[in-house]
């Protein structure tokens, strides 16, 4: 199971990531939408934060962890 931390607040938006899986190449990010109400779960570089992977947009966070723990 992943285990994310929140890493950036600014009031509209969160992003909590996880590094804690067996590629240190990659990390998963949650990115929270207060505005629209939405969990953004992509992949991320962790050298330059470039977007690898769009995984989707979901409607809670747990929706979003899990299909980030299958990719």
């Amino acid at each position: 199971m992943m285990k994310f931390e929140k890493c950036l607040e600014d009031g509209q938006f969160e992003i909590h990531r996880s590094l804690n899986h067996s590629d240190p190449g990659v990390v998963a990010e949650i990115i929270v939408d207060h505005d629209l109400g939405s969990f953004e779960a992509v992949i991320t570089d962790p050298v330059d934060d470039s977007q690898i992977d769009f995984v989707g947009r979901f409607e809670t966070f747990d929706q979003a962890r899990r299909h980030l723990e299958c990719e």
